[in-house]
């Protein structure tokens, strides 16, 4: 085990966090992806981002939340839900690659060597127990920050914490964009500097700079700049948040849009075909970024119209990033992953080689390939609660409360559409379980009125 400034950073801050600055620190610090806070050479290269480092911090901060407040521990529905996937997750992490020992062939990625993943006979990994304690450790974020969250005042704090953190996620895909088309070196670098990752850094794509920003590749920083989008848009749609989230909103989406990932495309037109039939008939549309798609609509189209050269750069990028991706190696290599996974789902009777045993391409076929049937159904389960919990319980929340709800789980849904094409292993991130625990939170003054509508019995 080795440590690093991060390391301490990271420790200083939460000796110093109070309930309220913790989960400021807890969302910023999500932003450091690919920062090794502490390195694991003997799990396989595997690192403690910071924002895992600083989960210990937010969960004391809850537990003396709760004793504080002498209120019982309880879990909510989604929290059950989660807590069944880890407890199922950690079975299936000791029990399936023994049961299934040299019976299924298994991705397995070397994360110390840039050679590509190769087929290996289902054993137990390293990965098994990383994914594990991954999996651990976002439960306790969704179970502490669902807590924090409970007293006045919380969700504004988390909205403006991430309004802050995507602020700066903007800011480094600037600075990774300017660095590109200058050739400067890369000052980012000093923040990747976990080399268990494998960066995969590509400079040029079709023609133009990719952005990574703080993360390994361009469709990591794709899929944590979707949800941030998602989230700024809700705000700005329902006009909660007119200081801060039109601009955030129109940042981001220039960012994934510039950041030449197939991730953003196909994340993009995901989530903008469930915006679009959920608000266009509220006729809630923003006005300015209504206009803004329109002018973007017609200048293309008049370039195309006029035949103007720039078309053709346009042409080679399109085919580059999403006509071509198919047939290009990595997109061949990424549908192998996909067809393995289900194959180990299929071989494995439907339980599932195993947490951490198997990678895909996808989300879907990393939960059925690793926790089979049984695991595919809790954390359908789980999503489902979580993305309609601000609906279920809007009567009794603030329209402020309500608002920083449904962008939350607006959000989450974002992540999911994101985690189709860009997520290889079970672990989402702890942005997405922040996410959730905001979606689903429950403050105690709702609580309260909840139980004065509740008929007495004498």
């Amino acid at each position: 085990m080795s440590v690093n400034v991060f390391t301490f950073l990271v420790l200083l801050a939460g000796l110093f966090a109070n309930e309220a600055t913790c989960i400021t620190f807890a969302v910023l610090l999500t932003l450091f992806g690919a920062t090794a806070a502490v390195a694991l050479p003997a799990l396989g290269g595997a690192a403690i981002t910071p924002a895992l480092l600083f989960l210990p911090f937010l969960t004391l901060h809850a537990i003396f939340a709760r004793m504080r407040a002498r209120e019982p521990f309880t879990l909510s529905r989604p929290g059950t839900l989660l807590a069944l996937i880890v407890i199922w997750g950690l079975i299936s992490a000791l029990v399936m690659p023994r049961v299934f020992s040299g019976e299924t062939q298994v991705i397995v990625l070397d994360r110390l060597s840039s050679r590509s993943p190769r087929l290996y006979p289902l054993r137990p990994l390293p990965t098994n127990v990383t994914q594990t304690v991954y999996l651990f450790g976002h439960l306790a974020c969704f179970l502490s920050l669902r807590t924090l969250l409970r007293a006045q005042g919380r969700l504004a704090i988390f909205r403006n914490a991430v309004l802050l953190v995507a602020m700066l996620n903007i800011g480094a895909g600037m600075l990774n964009m300017i660095e590109n088309l200058l050739h400067l070196p890369s000052l980012l670098d000093y923040i990747r500097n976990a080399e268990g990752y494998g960066l995969a850094i590509e400079y040029s794509l079709g023609g133009l700079p990719r952005i990574h920003g703080t993360f390994p590749e361009a469709s990591l920083f794709a899929y944590y700049s979707l949800p941030l989008f998602a989230f700024s848009l809700s705000l700005w749609t329902a006009r909660a948040e007119l200081r801060y989230s039109p601009y955030v909103c129109c940042g981001l989406l220039v960012m994934l849009l510039l950041s030449t990932s197939a991730t953003a495309y196909l994340g993009l037109l995901g989530y903008g075909v469930c915006y679009a039939c959920v608000e266009l008939p509220k006729r809630r549309v923003p006005k300015v970024l209504a206009l803004v798609a329109a002018v973007g609509c017609v200048v293309v189209l008049g370039m195309y119209a006029l035949e103007l050269d720039a078309t053709r750069h346009i042409d080679r990028f399109v085919k580059a990033t999403l006509l071509d991706k198919a047939e290009s190696g990595s997109g061949q290599e990424r549908a192998e992953w996909n067809a393995q996974a289900f194959r180990n789902f299929v071989e494995t009777y439907w339980l599932g080689a195993g947490l951490g045993s198997c990678r895909a391409s996808s989300f879907p076929l990393v939960v059925l390939s690793n926790l089979g049937v049984i695991g595919a159904i809790f954390f359908s389960l789980f999503a489902l609660n979580v993305c309609r919990s601000p609906y279920v319980e809007r009567a009794l929340a603030t329209s402020e409360d309500f608002a920083v709800r449904k962008a939350a789980s607006d959000a989450t849904v974002a992540a999911l559409i994101g985690s189709l094409v860009a997520v290889g292993m079970f672990d989402l991130g702890v942005s997405f379980y922040m996410f959730a625990a905001a979606a689903s939170s429950f403050s105690v003054a709702q609580e309260s009125e909840s139980l004065a509508l509740e008929p007495s019995h004498a």
